[in-house]
Order: C-alpha cells, then sequence, then structure tokens
C-alpha cells in the first residue's frame, strides 16, 4: 500500500494492481497521500514517533463522507486504521458504518 520514497504530500494510486470491478468499482481512482511523515501518535500509554499517515480517500460533501486513512510507526508497521463511509440526509447521518483499528500492543 505504501510507495517510496516517503514524501509529504506524494500521491499515487494505491489500489491500482486491485480488481476495481463491482463490487469494488468504488475503489478504483483512490488517490493514496502521505499527509504526514516523521509526526508523533499517542493512544492509551503508548507513544510513537516516526509516524507516518497515509490517506487512502479523504472525501466529504452535503450527501456523504468517505474518509480512509492508515498510521504507520517506524520499527513497528500499522498502528491505527480508520474508515468511515457515512450517507447523509439533511442534518443526520442515515447509513454506513465508522471503524477504527488500534494496536494493542506490540514487541
Amino acid at each position: 500500500k505504501m510507495d517510496f520514497p516517503v514524501l509529504l504530500d506524494k500521491t499515487w494510486k494505491g489500489n491500482s494492481l486491485i480488481n476495481t470491478d463491482s463490487p469494488l468499482v468504488y475503489l478504483s481512482d483512490w488517490d493514496y497521500q502521505y499527509t504526514e511523515v516523521n509526526g508523533q501518535f499517542s493512544l492509551d500509554t503508548m507513544q510513537f514517533d516516526s509516524v507516518v499517515t497515509v490517506t487512502q480517500h479523504d472525501e466529504e460533501n452535503a450527501i456523504e463522507k468517505n474518509i480512509y486513512i492508515e498510521k504507520y510507526a517506524k520499527h513497528v508497521g500499522l498502528i491505527y486504521k480508520e474508515e468511515q463511509s457515512l450517507e447523509t440526509q439533511p442534518g443526520q447521518y442515515a447509513d454506513g458504518f465508522i471503524l477504527t483499528y488500534t494496536i494493542r500492543e506490540h514487541n
């Protein structure tokens, strides 16, 4: 999923090797982007430095919100993943899901 070298604001077609025919057609035009490089991230009692944030998709408009983000820590790997896919009605969210994955421990 990552593209090297890791550079802030670098973009790439992260799903280019996936067969995005139905039902995965929604993945076809995603431009992944490094939105944070060498950042810091805290989770409960764990502190991570040298964190890279990959924003896989971030689209929000009047009727839908789709956000897919992953955070990777140096020498650890994936430490955080967030997926939001929501359809809205005026003034409220009507359907969808929010998933958050977090590291529990390492080493």
